[in-house]
């Protein structure tokens, strides 16, 4: 009976931090199974530019405009790898064919991160 109740609470706790039943849950999910934070991370040495804090902040680009990473940037951003780079990251990502649901518990997942980020350094810049 214990472990019943140990086993329901704990339940409780994972879903109350939004497993995998939500769209941001499933979203960080498939990140981890696609791969997709081998690169995205908070490291100075890092293949892609960091995740938290990138949802609504200005992105500036390679080509030197800038973009708001809204819903739209995120999603062009994931199937569309090579379409807006963010200035000092050379276009690493690969391409992957995603259903429309799974774009979007991405995109979810990704509006989902707050905090304060690192700030990403520019490792390619040329000085």
């Amino acid at each position: 009976m214990n472990r019943l109740i140990v086993a329901f609470a704990i339940a409780l706790v994972v879903a109350s931090c939004g497993g995998a039943d939500t769209a941001s849950g499933r979203g960080e999910a498939l990140v981890q199974d696609l791969g997709c934070v081998t690169c995205h991370t908070d490291d100075a040495n890092a293949l892609g530019p960091p995740w938290v804090g990138v949802a609504g902040s200005e992105r500036p680009l390679d080509d030197g405009s800038s973009v708001v990473a809204d819903e739209a940037y995120l999603i062009r951003s994931i199937v569309e790898p090579g379409e807006d780079i963010v200035a000092g990251w050379r276009p690493a990502m690969p391409m992957f064919f995603l259903s429309d649901t799974e774009v979007d518990d991405i995109v979810a997942y990704l509006l989902s991160l707050s905090g304060d980020a690192l700030v990403p350094t520019m490792p390619f810049d040329e000085e």
